[in-house]
């Protein structure tokens, strides 16, 4: 990966962090809010109860016949799970049944380790403790007439009635609340969090990726204008280059027929005819060079035809039979289906063909043998192998086997394999070369459409 890509790969990574860091604050803070929501239910609903017991504290009944009802009234709201009332006298530290008041899930107020208020398992826990001065109303004042100061007609309290104990005493009021709306919402929350992490973790790599791709686009139009004006650039040194070698071609010719003449004619000496013929084959040689190059220069265009792979080796070895017999190579077929037939332009499937055999018998040692074989690689898709056992390529000029004018004979011109890749790319094939298992080079046309 580039240095580019591992950049862009750490910026996403950062910012879906970052955006997960902040969802996670958020979530902490809306779930902080919720408990608190919670926590001041309880203790408006404590403000009202010990608000109440307050307003009574001069009523002694109250604690036996209405304390109950109002706890029950509490205990039957939807959030509450269990309320309480404890007294406890400072003079009377064994206090009876009596000074305990509770209605609801009784069992809640009886845990062990409940001491304040908190959060538990079972619900939310609030605990206020109080204090109050019991007092008795003081009797009523005497309206009788009579000399000898009688009971006055007043009401007077009835000690009896008082249950709660008299004096300084301690009560502790207890709630619990049912935190299973809470938690729903907490987890409503969470998830809801969670969601947002990951849309906006696919959306933080949907924006980088939509960024790379905007700069790879650009990138890639910078170069495609780049190789437009080269292309046209080429295509006008080309079409000279052509006219030139055109123009060569036929002077060339001219020498050589001359030469060609003089030699059959008969010379005076052996001295001349051998240069005579000298002169033949080096025109031969720079003819054949010119169009090589002419036809490297020449625009590819493909017209698409089903072309039978096997007829076309066969004329081939017909073609190469001189060149095969030279050097004592032989040339075998291997599984080329006779009714094999490949979507390509025949004339330049066959020089992309001749090209990759000549190579191959160049390159052979004597006696060797020169390998075609056909490999189905998809049901549709065909693959050419071409393999010598002569020497290989060497590792260090592998990647330059294609390149115009690269070639590590004296003799070559350097453009046949190059007019095979141009050949495969305008057939949207690929070509490529590779060391021959049992020794030698291999060089395979591949991703060859079928008829």
């Amino acid at each position: 990966m580039k240095r580019s890509g591992l950049l862009v790969a750490g910026l996403i990574i950062l910012a879906w962090f970052v955006f997960g860091v902040w969802q996670w604050r958020e979530y902490l803070h809306q779930r902080a809010l919720i408990r608190s929501s919670l926590s001041q239910q309880a203790e408006s609903i404590l403000d009202c109860l010990v608000s109440s017991v307050q307003s009574h504290r001069w009523i002694g009944p109250y604690f036996q016949s209405q304390l109950p009802g109002t706890l029950e009234e509490i205990a039957a709201s939807r959030s509450v799970l269990a309320v309480a009332i404890d007294a406890k006298a400072l003079d009377d530290l064994d206090a009876s049944a009596d000074d305990h008041f509770s209605a609801g899930e009784l069992g809640l107020l009886s845990l062990p380790g409940v001491s304040e208020s908190g959060w538990r398992e079972e619900g939310y826990f609030a605990i206020r403790p109080f204090k109050l001065s019991l007092q008795p109303p003081s009797a009523g004042s005497g309206l009788g007439g009579m000399r000898g100061g009688g009971p006055g007609l007043g009401r007077r309290s009835n000690p009896s009635s008082q249950s709660a104990p008299s004096g300084a005493t301690h009560f502790t009021a207890k709630l619990v609340l049912d935190r299973q709306f809470a938690d729903s919402q907490i987890q409503h929350e969470a998830s809801n969090r969670m969601m947002l992490v990951m849309f906006g973790g696919l959306l933080i790599v949907a924006t980088g990726m939509t960024w790379r791709s905007t700069v790879r686009l650009a990138d890639a139009q910078g170069r495609a204008g780049v190789l437009r004006v080269e292309a046209r650039h080429l295509s006008e040194l080309g079409q000279a280059a052509a006219g030139l070698a055109h123009e060569t071609r036929n002077p060339l010719g001219l020498v050589r027929g001359w030469a060609q003449r003089l030699s059959d004619q008969g010379l005076p000496t052996p001295e001349q005819k051998q240069q005579a013929d000298a002169i033949v084959e080096e025109c031969d040689r720079v003819t054949a060079r010119i169009n090589e190059f002419l036809s490297f220069a020449r625009p590819v265009d493909p017209q698409m035809a089903a072309v039978a792979i096997r007829e076309l080796v066969e004329q081939l070895t017909v073609l190469l039979e001189v060149d095969l017999a030279a050097k004592n190579v032989k040339l075998a077929w291997q599984s080329i289906p006779g009714d094999l037939r490949i979507m390509a332009d025949a004339e330049l499937l066959r020089q992309a063909i001749f090209n990759l055999i000549q190579n191959a018998v160049t390159f052979a040692s004597d006696g060797g043998c020169v390998t075609i074989k056909t490999i189905q690689s998809s049901p549709r898709q065909w693959c050419l192998q071409v393999a010598d056992n002569g020497p290989g390529v060497d590792p260090d000029v592998v990647d330059s086997l294609f390149e115009p004018y690269f070639t590590t004979r004296t003799s070559g011109t350097g453009l046949g394999l190059a007019i095979v890749q141009r050949i495969a790319i305008a057939h949207r094939w690929s070509v490529r070369y590779e060391p021959n298992p049992v020794g030698g080079a291999m060089f395979l046309i591949a991703q060859m459409r079928a008829a």
